[in-house]
């Protein structure tokens, strides 16, 4: 006796096909003008980019660094490298000492090499620079306010402590003056009484 599929079981294993999806033009997002605008804006956005990028580059750049279009990119820039590495030297005793290239530029001992010194053709803002000056400047100068309290500070306490101790002289001899004519009053009653 085999067995019988009943015809719920067969509904739950047969497959279920969807119908394909449309993936036409229409099917997507906004209006096809909004759509071109859009693009035509990125595409205009990334072309400005790449053109400051370019220009930024070509402010920075010392005037010698334009590579010969014939000759290859590696090459070319490994022959202009090539003056900022290190060159190695004979001593008299028979050693060998690597010394950096003459001039301006940063010496970079790791890599042993040193380029040379940039110069910007645009005087571009130094911001960070010049927040830390103005920090810097902001900061010496509460200093200075906060020495300049503390010495007055300090002269007035010195001012006050010297009034003070006036003061306690005054009272020790208005005090002693006082005892005197105690005594004097004490005498001319005393002698009154005989």
């Amino acid at each position: 006796m085999g067995s019988q599929v009943r015809p719920r079981d067969q509904a739950r294993t047969m497959p279920v096909l969807a119908p394909p999806a449309d993936r036409s033009q229409d099917a997507r997002i906004g209006a096809p003008a909004w759509r071109e605008e859009v693009q035509a804006m990125v595409r205009t956005a990334h072309i400005l980019t790449d053109r400051c990028g370019q220009e930024a580059v070509a402010m920075w750049q010392p005037k010698d660094t334009v590579l010969d279009p014939n000759l290859a990119h590696h090459l070319g820039r490994a022959a202009y490298i090539q003056p900022w590495r290190f060159r190695v030297e004979m001593l008299k005793g028979g050693g060998t000492v690597e010394r950096p290239p003459p001039g301006e530029g940063v010496t970079l001992w790791k890599c042993k090499m040193k380029p040379p010194a940039w110069y910007a053709r645009l005087p571009l803002p130094l911001h960070r620079q010049a927040r830390a000056l103005q920090t810097a400047e902001m900061v010496h100068a509460h200093a200075r306010g906060a020495r300049l309290t503390a010495a007055r500070l300090g002269r007035a306490q010195h001012q006050i402590n010297g009034r003070v101790l006036q003061l306690l002289r005054q009272r020790e001899v208005t005090d002693h003056r006082l005892s005197e004519v105690r005594k004097g009053l004490l005498i001319n009653q005393q002698s009154a009484q005989v």
